[in-house]
């Protein structure tokens, strides 16, 4: 099994920077990652499984589903065989940042379980992709992959958008 702790994500203030190309929409922004978010753990299974805090969620798992959707458009891989298992700390829906909690921990746990070799910027990108498709988030996925009180200062996908740390 693999398990990746993904930290939820409290905005502060933000502006949206619309933009055609999903890669480059994002926002700018302020917030801080907290030391609760979400737990994410891929395991072998007879079928397809997704669970969140131990039961079936058809409604919050579709940033899961989208995540995974994502990915096997641009690599071929076979997921019928896999449990997904997400542990969500913080409050579903209430600001902070599960969908892009959610979303990076799938993308990583699946990069890590059939090891694809991805750089974690890459599985950024796709929790990026999923949020904006979604209509989800603008700017949790890159502030997620940074670290304590985080500076967003360009729009956009990890490898595309810039945030900083302080």
């Amino acid at each position: 099994m693999i398990s990746v702790f993904v930290p939820s994500h409290i905005t502060g203030f933000f502006s949206i920077l619309d933009n055609e190309d999903p890669l480059l929409k994002g926002s700018l922004g302020a917030g801080v990652l907290l030391d609760k978010g979400v737990i994410t753990e891929i395991d072998e299974c007879d079928e397809l499984s997704i669970l969140i805090n131990g039961k079936k969620d058809e409604y919050n798992e579709v940033i899961i589903l989208k995540t995974i959707d994502l990915m096997k458009k641009d690599i071929e891989i076979d997921l019928n065989n896999v449990i997904i298992n997400q542990t969500i700390q913080v409050p579903i829906g209430c600001g902070f940042g599960t969908s892009a909690s959610s979303a990076i921990g799938t993308a990583i746990c699946i990069n890590e379980h059939f090891n694809l070799g991805l750089s974690i910027e890459e599985c950024g990108k796709y929790a990026h992709l999923a949020e904006v498709e979604l209509g989800t988030g603008l700017g949790d996925v890159i502030g997620e992959l940074s670290k304590g009180i985080v500076l967003r200062t360009k729009p956009g996908a990890p490898g595309y958008g810039e945030a900083k740390s302080i």
